[in-house]
This record gives structure tokens, sequence and C-alpha cells, in this order.
């Protein structure tokens, strides 16, 4: 009880951590031999810009894909999409391509639940493997575990 208030009452922010010291473990160590019997714990936070990013990405798509299941649910008929083509935003709604719905030669159409489905499920994977390959990092230091 005594040490957690403590902890409560006493957590300290560091930064410019040294590279050797950057996991939980060694942070924690280094503490521990500076303050004996006076450390509660150790946390490492990672700035990881890139998986903010791709979570930007992947909410946008799965927005588009609850659209595309809602507009066959409503309609009965599979939404399609230009692949690549912008889309217009008003009052934070995306709607249909920004130009006409005319079809180019090099464009393609897709059915939108699967498209946006698939680009989901990819975007999941590389999600969960960056936050596992940032979470080794935090944990090890950096340091190449072979």
């Amino acid at each position: 009880e005594g040490l957690d208030v403590g902890q409560k009452r006493f957590s300290l922010l560091v930064e410019n951590i040294p590279q050797r010291l950057r996991s939980e473990k060694k942070l924690a160590s280094y503490f521990s031999k500076l303050f004996p019997g006076r450390v509660h714990s150790a946390s490492v936070v990672l700035n990881i810009p890139e998986v903010d990013s791709l979570n930007n990405r992947r909410l946008r798509v799965r927005r588009r894909l609850e659209k595309a299941v809602a507009y066959k649910e409503a309609t009965g008929e599979n939404a399609t999409h230009v692949v690549g083509r912008a889309r217009c935003l008003c009052c934070g709604i995306e709607s249909r391509p920004c130009v006409g719905f005319r079809i180019c030669k090099n464009e393609e159409v897709a059915d939108s639940v699967e498209y946006y489905g698939a680009d989901l499920d990819d975007m999941n994977a590389e999600i969960e493997s960056l936050v596992r390959e940032k979470i080794r990092i935090a944990r090890d230091g950096g340091r190449q575990v072979e």
C-alpha cells in the first residue's frame, strides 16, 4: 500500500533516455541502482506516428466499408466505387467521387464491400505487426533479438 501511494505522488517523466536504457527492464534496473528499494516501476513511452497515420487511414476505410454495407442493406444493390478516385467531403460525410461518375479507360470499378473489407484486413495486419515491433523495441531497448 505505502509504495503504491508513493508511486501516485512521486511519478517522474524522464526524457532523452540513452538508447542503451530504452527498455522497461533496463530503465527500472538503472533507477533501482540509483534509488534502492524506492522504484515502483518504469515505463517507456514510444512516439509512433506511423501507427497513428495508419490508424487514421484505417478509420477512413472502416467508415467507407460501413457506408457500403449500409447502402447494400438499404437498396439491396452492391455499392461500387472507382478505385483511386478522390471523394468529396461535406459536413464530415464522404460522398461519391468528386468528378462525374464517368469511368475512364484505365479506371477500375470495384465492389466496395469486398474492396474495403480486404483493405481493412490488410491494414489491421500491418498495424498489428508494427505495434508488435514497437513493443519489442520497448521491451528489448531497440537491439536486434536473435
